[in-house]
């Protein structure tokens, strides 16, 4: 056995060096690219740098990006014409759209060209999406606009709702939008996959766990303008999201609390999965700063008052599930005054979003909601700390 091992690794080595399928690639990441290959069992080697060979010569250096940066799981069992057809697709977009042509090549081969955005399944996902997002990214826009065209008509053309009751949060976008259904990281996911798809840079972004203790979040970025932005699959608007307030007061004492933005290439940390602990095959930076500098942008800023949490339930149940959850206007009343009113989240918004009301001090109020045609009050009190309050229409 240690003779036949022997043998095939001198012919790995003599058919690595007897051509190059990096030619004109830049010799770092040429370099990278061939010593991941010949860690891998001789056979995989052999598999991997005859795809490489066979790979269009113009789509060499991100063929090279990927080999060169792929984890060690991927690099040894992830399918080949998988890997292919990754690399045609995203080519075929940056030969489709303009914006994806004059994109540095840098962000093109970290947040456009990747097959994963996180620890899914890897699974044949390009395609239909590529088919799907050419129906609403006119290829003579701007990035800017393909990005907020994508943003605002996604849910609709796909049809996937928000759920919290899978088993399973990592879904791949083939499994969510066959599923038609998919908790906040699936959702991510989806968004990321299908900007990267229409040739528009993105990564996950989220938190493991927001400082109030209280869950983790994932959402998307997309790259416009030089800078980075969110989007959430709830919000119609790049830039407009419920989790602002949020993530703008992050404890920065604790990492992990912090906003992580994933990365293909290694960075200086990893990103923490809350659906998946221990996992360290997700490249990440750290973005809290960013985040609480885009909530003080935005004139968002933490009240005096006290924060009273509002959910609304379509039944009284317990637990609440979280599927039961309905959008009705509340007014917080203090006497015959509304100090403040909003719409509750609906189950097809994340778990953690809710309707948050500001109380200006202490003392008893009375949260009021119409049912039918009927005004329904409730009577809280609100002391120093904020409250959360479950309601039920019936």
């Amino acid at each position: 056995m240690r003779r036949f091992l022997a043998v095939a690794t001198l012919v790995v080595v003599s058919l690595l060096s007897c051509s190059n399928p990096y030619r004109g690639v830049p010799a770092d990441i040429a370099r990278m690219a061939r010593r991941s290959v010949s860690r891998q069992e001789p056979q995989r080697a052999v598999e991997l740098h005859q795809m490489t060979e066979s790979i269009d010569p113009n789509h060499r250096e991100g063929m090279a990006y990927l080999l060169a940066y792929m984890s060690d799981d991927d690099l040894a069992s992830m399918d080949c014409s998988l890997i292919k057809e990754n690399i045609e697709y995203a080519y075929k977009a940056r030969d489709s759209y303009a914006w994806c042509r004059n994109l540095p090549d840098g962000i093109f081969f970290n947040e456009v060209l990747p097959y994963c955005v996180a620890d899914e399944k890897r699974m044949s996902w390009r395609p239909q999406l590529f088919e799907l997002t050419s129906d609403i990214t006119d290829p003579s826009s701007d990035l800017r606009t393909a990005a907020d065209s994508l943003c605002s008509r996604l849910k609709n053309l796909t049809g996937v709702r928000y759920t919290n009751t899978l088993p399973k949060e990592n879904l791949s976008p083939t499994e969510t939008m066959k599923l038609g259904s998919g908790g906040s990281t699936a959702l991510a996911i989806l968004m990321v996959s299908a900007f990267r798809s229409a040739g528009i840079p993105s990564r996950l972004a989220g938190t493991p766990m927001w400082s109030e203790h209280d869950g983790h979040y994932s959402w998307a970025e997309v790259w416009f303008d030089g800078e980075w932005h969110f989007v959430d699959y709830f919000a119609d608007r790049i830039d407009d999201t419920w989790f602002l307030e949020r993530a703008g007061q992050t404890e920065k004492s604790d990492p992990s609390h912090w906003i992580y933005a994933a990365s293909y290439a290694p960075g200086k940390r990893h990103f923490p999965l809350a659906w998946n602990e221990g996992y360290d095959g997700i490249h990440a930076i750290d973005a809290t700063d960013r985040y609480i500098k885009e909530y003080k942008r935005a004139g968002l800023s933490k009240s005096d008052g006290i924060d009273v949490s509002v959910r609304m339930y379509g039944h009284n149940s317990y637990p609440p599930e979280a599927d039961d959850r309905v959008a009705v206007n509340v007014r917080l009343m203090l006497g015959d005054s509304c100090v403040a009113k909003g719409v509750t989240a609906s189950a097809e918004r994340d778990v953690n979003d809710r309707l948050t009301l500001n109380a200006p001090t202490e003392g008893y109020y009375t949260l009021e909601w119409m049912h039918d045609t009927t005004v329904v009050r409730r009577i809280i009190r609100v002391e120093e700390e904020p409250i959360d309050v479950t309601l039920f229409l019936e």
